[in-house]
């Protein structure tokens, strides 16, 4: 099967779903890559994954029988709605961890979720060594909490444009955790746009 005919078969069994409309076409992609056959369907809107997912169901139904194995991957844009920390974080066991949580609210079409993400001292510390902050410093709530919040909706936003089989899916794995080297990473990109009269030293 080429990838033209992998397409159409894609596309006529999401039309028959009722789900096409909600397609990006510009973000999915149909590969023949090297393990075999690959699909990934992008939707606008994540209340539609349901349909789209009964729809490469029967797509599989249909390789199979040519003897034709298939990867596949559906997920949804979503958009950062808001960002709030919500103070010190606690385990699955109710025990407090040495970071902090933040509720992150997404949308996708139809569809609305809340993550958490926590934010490790360690990546705090960091933080506030590249803005120049010192402990007990006035600085923080009006430079660095502020900076914090904007890093956090960027850490989102950056895991949930990762496409393909390494994708995140927010209503699966809501809780993520920011580390020092995530923090450090999301610094190096924001360096140019941090606070004026601080910042990493060269």
């Amino acid at each position: 099967m080429t990838v033209l005919e992998l397409r159409d078969l894609v596309i006529g069994k999401l039309r028959g779903n009722g789900v096409l409309s909600a397609l990006h076409h510009e973000l999915s992609q149909f590969l023949d890559v090297s393990e075999g056959l690959f699909v990934e369907v992008v939707l606008t809107d994540a209340s539609r994954i349901p349909e789209a997912l009964r729809a490469m169901d029967e797509v599989i139904v249909e390789l199979q029988k040519q003897h034709v194995s298939l990867q596949h991957v559906v997920r949804a844009i979503w958009q950062v709605d808001s960002v709030e920390n919500k103070g010190v974080a606690y385990g699955s066991q109710g025990v407090p961890k040495s970071a902090v949580s933040f509720a992150v609210r997404l949308s996708s079409g139809n569809r609305q979720t809340v993550v958490r993400v926590d934010v490790s001292v360690m990546a705090l510390d960091g933080l506030k060594t590249a803005l120049g902050i010192g402990e007990g410093s006035g600085a923080w709530e009006s430079v660095g909490a502020p900076v914090l919040n904007s890093l956090v909706r960027d850490y989102v936003e950056y895991q949930l444009g990762e496409g393909g089989l390494s994708y995140w899916d927010p209503i699966k794995f809501p809780v993520r955790d920011l580390s020092a080297a995530g923090m450090s990473y999301l610094l190096h990109k924001r360096r140019e746009s941090l606070p004026i009269g601080v910042g990493p030293k060269a």
